[in-house]
């Protein structure tokens, strides 16, 4: 059985990472200890327990994911003469996303990766990534 505790409050969620914490309004993740709770969709993403990732290997892949995230992109662009449907839109929409999704695994591999070699953390990164955020108006 997992459980997590939220460090400010002391409430433990147990198989409901999900779920806010009652008292103070977190919410835990698998990956991440809290999060602020703010409007978002949150997206976790496994660490790769049968890889022995590497900096240079994750690097290699998130620039091979993201061209074939930018080949898609160009698809639906009609970069290659293509006339599309709403079929067809919504095809390349559905694996736009997949390969975001790719392009993010191979982001969050690679941060995992350097965090792990040189003892860095994570949800401090993450809480000073939020905070950048906000000073650039992109969050209120």
């Amino acid at each position: 059985m997992n459980t997590r505790l939220c460090r400010d409050c002391k409430y433990f969620k147990t198989n409901g990472y999900t779920e806010p914490c009652s008292s103070c309004d977190l919410v835990l993740t698998p990956h991440f200890e809290r999060q602020e709770k703010v409007d978002k969709i949150s997206i976790s993403f496994p660490i790769l327990n049968n890889l022995t990732p590497t900096v240079p290997s994750c690097t290699n892949k998130l620039i091979e994911e993201l061209g074939e995230l930018l080949q898609i992109i160009g698809k639906g662009q009609g970069q290659s003469g293509e006339k599309l449907g709403v079929k067809e839109q919504s095809y390349l929409a559905t694996n736009m996303i997949a390969e975001a999704f790719d392009v993010a695994q191979s982001a969050v591999t690679m941060a995992h990766t350097l965090a792990t070699e040189y003892d860095i953390d994570l949800v401090g990164m993450m809480e000073a990534h939020t905070m950048k955020l906000r000073e650039r108006g992109y969050l209120k």
